[in-house]
């Protein structure tokens, strides 16, 4: 990961924890979720409170979390409400905590001038002993800590509801309430509250577990899917969820398409033509990057481009041939039938069906990046961590370009 805080991607959206008081309370949430502190007098967190230095130190990716099953996160700044995503060990985490910035503003912003919050996403499950066990994630309740300010203004006011029904007299009743208000102030005023929130939103999701695995439910029927990314994974629990399918299974595109996951829809890139020049685009820069890491791909013009790539011969793969062709039929006003199309472009063009509800769509749009990771800006925005693990592997050339496309694009 140190080679990827060089880059000026990495980091992003990310909220800075750069003064000791900030540190201070970050590490005292950690303390009260039972999770080590880190020694670190700086660092960046995202929209969780994750952080990748903090993850360095550790060696740990998922360091906020006891085990998979039990993921925790940390609220220091209403700002982080704005924070990218970076480590989640479920996708639906995002949506989860962009909710709990939206119900609990008032309380987020008066709780964060003296303190964070721990918060513990209780999936109602201790471990997961197998992929199948994701299928019994219905609900997710999140439970805030925010220590001894919140503990106080809960015994603040349940002895203020004591006092106000006839406790007046009581001398002991009325010092605690005196020594509450010197040691804490006068807390009847201000959002300290934050209730346990439920939170439905994970019909859909995927999982940093067993390799990666993906959860989807058929719209429409009561079929389960998982969609298992390793095939170690897939193999040995084949038997035991017939739900569940290999990434790569040859198989699984018809089963996508048979269940209304997905769907090919050429009438929509006949009028969105640069999509397709944007997937020519990164095709052609990921051979000829590969041919030459020293490449400023944005500085060759089109004739090099051809000629680079006809020098390269049968290295360019015929899907690269076959979308010019449909591109240019398509430009001409051509109709296209998709079974025109070999298995491995429409592969490439499938897209989430668009009767799908918008957190649905957004977790199929995940899966199609994961069997075709080629629109660098889609996989940047949906899936940093996948981005971020696909850049390692790129040559220089490659990383330049998708610097310069997602910089082109904001």
């Amino acid at each position: 990961m140190d080679n990827l805080f060089a880059s000026s991607l990495y980091g992003a959206g990310l909220f800075a924890v750069d003064n000791a008081t900030l540190v201070s309370r970050y590490n005292d949430a950690l303390t009260n979720l039972g999770v080590e502190t880190t020694g670190l007098d700086r660092f960046r967190i995202d929209r969780r409170g994750w952080s990748p230095e903090i993850a360095v130190e550790r060696g740990d990716k998922h360091y906020l979390a006891h085990g998979h099953a039990n993921p925790l996160a940390v609220v220091v700044s209403p700002d982080q409400r704005g924070a990218a995503l970076y480590a989640p060990i479920a996708s639906f985490e995002g949506s989860l905590m962009a909710r709990y910035f939206e119900r609990f503003a008032a309380a987020i912003a008066d709780l964060t001038q003296s303190t964070a919050i721990g918060l513990d996403l209780d999936q109602k499950l201790s471990r997961y002993r197998d992929p199948a066990d994701l299928l019994l994630i219905r609900e997710v309740i999140v439970r805030s800590h925010a220590g001894p300010l919140s503990e106080a203004a809960e015994t603040q006011s349940a002895l203020i509801d004591e006092f106000e029904v006839g406790g007046w007299f009581d001398p002991e009743l009325r010092r605690a309430l005196l020594e509450s208000a010197r040691e804490h102030g006068d807390l009847r005023f201000r959002e300290l509250a934050v209730p346990d929130m439920p939170f439905d939103g994970v019909h859909d999701f995927y999982a940093d577990v067993f390799g990666g695995v993906f959860v989807l439910r058929a719209p429409g029927s009561d079929d389960d899917y998982l969609i298992l990314c390793d095939q170690e994974t897939y193999q040995a629990d084949s038997e035991r969820a017939s739900a569940a399918m290999w990434l790569r299974d040859p198989e699984l595109i018809e089963q996508l398409l048979a269940a209304n996951f997905v769907e090919l829809d050429l009438s929509w890139y006949q009028q969105h033509l640069e999509v397709l020049q944007e997937l020519s685009e990164s095709l052609t820069i990921g051979l000829l990057g590969a041919d030459d890491p020293e490449l400023d791909f944005g500085s060759v013009a089109a004739p090099e481009r051809k000629r680079r790539l006809r020098k390269l011969g049968s290295a360019v793969p015929e899907r690269l041939f076959e979308l010019e062709q449909l591109s240019a039929r398509l430009e001409g006003g051509d109709r296209v039938e998709g079974r025109e199309l070999s298995l491995d472009l429409t592969r490439l063009l499938l897209r989430p069906h668009s009767a799908l509800p918008a957190l649905q769509r957004s977790v199929v749009a995940q899966l199609l990046l994961y069997l075709e990771p080629i629109d660098v800006q889609a996989l940047f925005d949906t899936d940093r961590a996948h981005f971020f693990e696909a850049y390692r592997g790129w040559p220089e050339a490659k990383r330049r370009w998708a610097q310069q496309v997602l910089a082109r694009r904001r």
